[in-house]
């Protein structure tokens, strides 16, 4: 199956995937995902677990919209979502912001709308909290609309998410009720150490990703394939080690793209590096 995420996310592994899959065993036993974000590597391989998945973001509107869409309201959210997304921008924020930590479909078709109108799909908090993104732009200068939303990709994207363990939180500590072992796959794509390092607002830091590198050592320790994907950089490679796999791509952040840029795969299976 080819790599998606239904909605945009700044960091996603959509063009990373294909340098990620030889790398796992053909089929996990189960699978957990402890930073979703855009899910691109569920999408393409952890939806086919035998057993169970098991998916965790700190971002609370971004899990309670994978909820909904999840869940028998899905249709209801899309044609919310429909409704919602003819209005201005800066009034459905504003409307958001209110609601955001509320469980539910009006959350949920709020943050699909904010996502899809918001500049480079970024998801920004002030230290107040409030989702401050200004409207994006196309290459003509024109604000961004709801036009291009694809109400079939997130209809399907629902329907493979329906049934799995769907948490928020912190990765730490273990936010599933079962700990990975032997023929499991753990995927972490924790913010990149000196670049993307504002995760939420309370940032991640040095000693997280430290936290973070203890984790997966004990989660292959007991049998798991676990992926740390992170940037290649000397701080990262302190920590996590000679990367197995440098991968060479094009950045991106929602549809604006960046300069070429390498990015660092470690696997750890069974292995103490």
């Amino acid at each position: 199956m080819k790599s998606f995420s239904p909605l945009k996310w700044v960091g996603g592994k959509t063009r990373l995937a294909p340098d990620i899959l030889p790398l796992l065993p053909p089929q996990p036993e189960n699978y957990f995902e402890p930073f979703f974000g855009g899910g691109a590597l569920f999408f393409a391989y952890g939806y086919k677990a035998k057993k169970q998945v098991f998916i965790n973001d700190i971002n609370l509107p971004l899990m309670n919209t994978y909820r909904m869409l999840a869940s028998s309201d899905r249709d209801s959210l899309l044609t919310l979502v429909e409704e919602i997304g003819h209005g201005a921008y800066e009034t459905i924020r504003d409307r958001f912001n209110e609601i955001k930590d509320q469980p539910g479909i009006e959350s949920a078709a709020h943050f699909i709308v904010v996502n899809t109108m918001c500049f480079n799909s970024v998801y920004r908090e002030n230290k107040k909290g409030k989702f401050n993104v200004p409207v994006g732009k196309n290459s003509k200068g024109h604000r961004n609309t709801c036009d291009s939303l694809d109400y079939d990709a997130l209809r399907f994207a629902g329907r493979l998410m329906q049934g799995i363990h769907i948490e928020n939180g912190s990765f730490t500590p273990w936010p599933f009720p079962v700990n990975p072992g032997k023929g499991d796959v753990v995927f972490f794509d924790p913010a990149y150490l000196k670049e993307f390092s504002q995760y939420n607002k309370s940032g991640f830091t040095v000693d997280d990703h430290k936290t973070l590198h203890t984790q997966a050592l004990e989660h292959a320790a007991n049998g798991a394939t676990v992926i740390v994907c992170g940037s290649n950089n000397d701080a990262s490679q302190a920590i996590y080690g000679q990367p197995t796999k440098v991968v060479a791509l094009a950045r991106t952040v929602g549809h604006s793209k960046r300069k070429q840029a390498t990015e660092c795969l470690w696997v750890y299976n069974g292995v103490i590096k």
